[in-house]
């Protein structure tokens, strides 16, 4: 098993905000301070849906670069493809179809930062991806992150209705 930096899990309360709370994550976990997902979100202004506050890919990777980091991914994104950022210890993030999410309508995306995976022949898909999301439940002791997906679930997933395997690494200059 193979874990990235500790990222903070950072919440909003406001609907539609896990993109900034995404960036937030991984801000956070390079320049050393908490970054709120309000502050992100008013960052990424420009790069929201009027109206539902939906953010749009580039806006998590323009916002990121705007901080100095560079990043690396885009469409057609593999999973060998994360993990090998994953082991360079780059924090990914992944747009997915939450099928795993309560409440979520068929349609919703939603923003989450890989920040570990395991290898396991014995798991469903091969193993497993863990994930610091600001939808999910606290974190628990067992993985890094606060939910924990099987290769084989988080394939279903990301393959989402607009966007085909959306990911970004980020890592400093």
């Amino acid at each position: 098993m193979f874990s990235s930096r500790h990222i903070e899990v950072v919440r909003s309360s406001s609907k539609n905000d896990c993109g900034p709370c995404a960036v937030a994550m991984v801000l956070g976990a390079f320049e050393g301070k908490r970054v709120t997902a309000r502050e992100a979100a008013r960052e990424m202004r420009f790069w929201r849906v009027p109206g539902i506050g939906a953010t749009l890919p580039r806006g998590i990777t323009s916002t990121l670069r705007r901080h100095g980091l560079k990043t690396a991914g885009g469409w057609f994104g593999r999973i060998q493809d994360i993990k090998a950022h994953v082991d360079a210890d780059h924090p990914v993030i992944v747009l997915t179809r939450p099928t795993d999410l309560p409440h979520a309508p068929f349609f919703s995306l939603h923003y989450r930062v890989v920040v570990g995976y395991n290898d396991n022949a014995a798991a469903s898909g091969g193993g497993e991806l863990y994930f610091s999301c600001s939808a999910s439940p606290p974190e628990v002791e067992e993985h890094p992150g606060n939910l924990a997906l099987s290769y084989a679930q988080f394939r279903r997933q990301w393959l989402t209705w607009v966007s085909i395997n959306w990911y970004v690494a980020a890592y400093p200059r």
